[in-house]
């Protein structure tokens, strides 16, 4: 199946790419960075679901769903936006539009929501070839995770710095740059903790701050947990508590094969938003 992502930031075209890789070959994700780049591609190419951005570039994102539902009946039409409004989903609705997701999303609400617009959901586990999706247990093990440290919100993310899950406040809270920022930091502990002739990784690091903490603690070599809380919080509850919750998360893990490709190329679109983020900051 062919999935179109219309979308100008290259985070997100990748997001939405490997929130679906364990799934093996069921799908094809292609990219279009412009409403008008998008548009272009549909009447060209047969699409399964076409993912687009309701601020993208160029033809707007209402405007190009609505062309893609009179163009190609067929097709479903998933839609995203940073700042969603009652408006907005009521126009989903009006206009027969899949599903809509709020930006920053974690890759298990993207790939679920694309199931269930091309009503895959609840006969997935035939496309899996034995990958595992993200378990119900895992996004309770961070709900218990938050509750039990008062935090503002937990986040799980991989090697590569895409989140995996989320849960707690997150909604002004830019994930892809945290955990980009988080995964980077976590490369460069790596390198010292060789420079200091250690015969492993750092498991944990801790950035304290008068308004806002983070804890981060590794799962395994594949995924990162991260805790963000405030005053509210105490620094040991949230080491106690965090690494409990990243042990029982590795036992999930443990027998179960990779459900996402760690790694590898998505090392360059990482570097390339933080470049963007800080050269911005120095304009």
């Amino acid at each position: 199946m062919r999935v179109l992502v219309v979308d100008d930031e290259l985070v997100t075209r990748l997001a939405v790419a490997e929130s679906l890789e364990d799934l093996g070959n069921v799908y094809t994700v292609e990219p279009a960075n412009s409403g008008d780049e998008g548009w272009a591609k549909i009447r060209k190419t047969n699409y399964s679901v076409v993912v687009i951005d309701c601020e993208v570039p160029g033809m707007s994102g209402l405007k190009l769903a609505k062309a893609v539902r009179e163009f190609s009946p067929d097709t479903a039409v998933v839609l995203m936006a940073a700042h969603g409004t009652a408006e907005l989903r009521e126009t989903v609705l009006r206009q027969g539009i899949a599903g809509y997701v709020d930006k920053p999303f974690t890759m298990h609400q993207m790939r679920e929501i694309i199931e269930r617009a091309v009503g895959r959901a609840d006969n997935r586990g035939a496309h899996h070839s034995g990958a595992h999706p993200v378990q119900p247990s895992m996004h309770r093990l961070l709900e218990v995770l938050l509750a039990d440290t008062r935090a503002r919100c937990v986040l799980l993310m991989t090697s590569a710095g895409y989140a995996v899950d989320a849960v707690g406040r997150t909604r002004d809270l830019h994930v892809p740059i945290v955990d980009a920022l988080i995964t980077a930091n976590f490369a460069a502990a790596a390198e010292l903790a060789r420079l200091l002739g250690n015969r492993s990784d750092f498991k944990a690091s801790h950035h304290q701050g008068p308004d806002c903490n983070i804890y981060t603690h590794r799962v395994n070599k594949d995924l990162l947990l991260a805790v963000v809380f405030g005053p509210e919080s105490t620094s040991g509850a949230v080491w106690l508590f965090a690494k409990r919750a990243a042990d029982a998360l590795a036992s999930v893990f443990a027998d179960q094969p990779s459900t996402v490709k760690f790694g590898g190329d998505l090392a360059t679109p990482i570097e390339a938003e933080l470049d963007q983020l800080f050269d911005t900051r120095r304009q």
